[in-house]
């Protein structure tokens, strides 16, 4: 068991898809992303990301309309229990709770970890839609990479935005 500690890295960063950042940053950061459901129904059938299937829709006459979801309990629960075995503590952001249940998901998604994981989690809601909630990611990430800080001193960073 010490070994595995030893191996395992300082901080984890988890956020949903809704930071829309794009894949190299997400990559280059190790940002762990939970996706949304998305019900595209007669688009579905379209190549490329959800503009390019609304483009391609409207040339066609079909309407543009979408059903989306928040991640659920364990869309959470999964990506926690997996970023929890490469690092010691997790910071999570999620979008705006004003907007999307995806903050409640993530909270209610910490219940079912054990009680000593629990406490090595962290969850922000941005209160931010969209590009605001990447740069929050960003920042983060930044905070994570220079090592300078510790996880509570990065929360208490990220508390004050």
């Amino acid at each position: 068991m010490e070994n595995l500690l030893k191996n395992k890295k300082d901080i984890g960063l988890i956020a949903d898809e809704m930071g829309d950042l794009p894949e190299d940053m997400v990559l280059a950061n190790n940002v762990s992303i939970v996706k949304f459901k998305i019900d595209y129904g007669e688009l579905d059938a379209f190549p490329g990301n959800v503009y390019q299937k609304i483009r391609e829709g409207e040339k066609r006459g079909l309407p543009s309309l979408l059903k989306t979801s928040q991640p659920s309990i364990n869309d959470f629960l999964k990506i926690f229990k997996e970023k929890l075995q490469n690092f010691e503590k997790v910071i999570c952001v999620t979008f705006s709770s004003k907007i999307s249940g995806a903050y409640n998901s993530a909270v209610q998604a910490i219940k079912f970890l054990p009680s000593s994981d629990q406490k090595n989690i962290y969850i922000l809601d941005s209160f931010q839609g969209s590009g605001a909630e990447g740069l929050i990611i960003l920042k983060i990430a930044e905070m994570i990479k220079g090592a300078k800080l510790k996880f509570e001193e990065i929360i208490e960073e990220v508390q004050k935005t």
